[in-house]
């Protein structure tokens, strides 16, 4: 994808995945989402939410689960506009990057934008990790089970069945569903 387009804007596609293991997990993904269902109309616009998924942390570093989900969006914004969107939400909300795969109170991550490949430096489309993660394609499958993150990859419904089986039993869904 290159710089701007011309003519008139034409929404996409686009999925981000939400989660947070400290300061009431559930209750800052639900603030997550209503800042982005309301901080940038209409720019973005929430289409589907997945269920909140406990999942187990990633890494090395010692903490408590986290509270997961996915929501899928449509966007005005180009990929690194919605990558900045983003990041505000996680500024506003008191995002501290003090340890990678460490405990934070919310993390917005955009998985995909409709089925490009885009690289920059600030920015990869796919989320480089996503086929590895259940705690993403259990909320991102429940959403969207025939999405394409490649074009000519295998839907996110066969990715999920490529995860061990053990990472997939670690994930519960949750009852508390989000609005």
């Amino acid at each position: 994808m290159q710089g701007k387009s011309e003519g008139p804007p034409h929404n996409s596609l686009a999925y981000i995945a939400l989660g947070s293991n400290i300061d009431a997990p559930t209750d800052r993904i639900e603030e997550a989402l209503y800042r982005l269902k309301t901080r940038f109309v209409p720019k973005i616009q929430v289409l589907r939410v997945s269920s909140l998924w406990s999942t187990p942390p990633w890494g090395p570093v010692e903490q408590d689960d986290f509270v997961n989900a996915v929501v899928e969006i449509e966007t005005a914004f180009l990929p690194e506009e919605l990558l900045q969107a983003v990041l505000q939400i996680e500024k506003e909300m008191c995002r501290e990057r003090l340890v990678r795969w460490g405990p934070r109170r919310i993390d917005l991550d955009l998985l995909a934008y409709d089925a490009i490949q885009y690289n920059s430096n600030t920015l990869t489309l796919p989320h480089p990790r996503w086929a590895e993660r259940a705690f993403v394609l259990l909320p991102w499958t429940e959403i969207s089970p025939n999405f394409r993150p490649h074009p000519r990859g295998m839907t996110l419904c066969e990715s999920l069945m490529l995860l061990p089986a053990n990472e997939l039993t670690s994930c519960l869904k949750l009852s508390r569903s989000l609005k």
